[in-house]
């Protein structure tokens, strides 16, 4: 991977539920004029298997912006 620019959201939550992240970060690129250069990705941070409260649950979500 290249380095370059992203918007990142952190998102505590169920997995289930992990579209309003993306949904937030695509009103934030149209708000700010923004134009993603590749496909987003997710990082799990929190292993479910060892924190059972999906509310403590972090993936961080990454689109690459221009």
């Amino acid at each position: 991977m290249k380095a370059g620019n992203a918007v990142v959201a952190d998102y505590y939550g169920d997995y289930m539920k992990l579209i309003k992240a993306h949904h937030a970060i695509e009103e934030w690129l149209k708000a700010n004029d923004k134009k993603t250069i590749g496909a987003p990705w997710e990082v799990y941070i929190t292993d479910p298997m060892t924190e059972p409260d999906t509310s403590k649950w972090l993936t961080k979500v990454y689109y690459p912006v221009e």
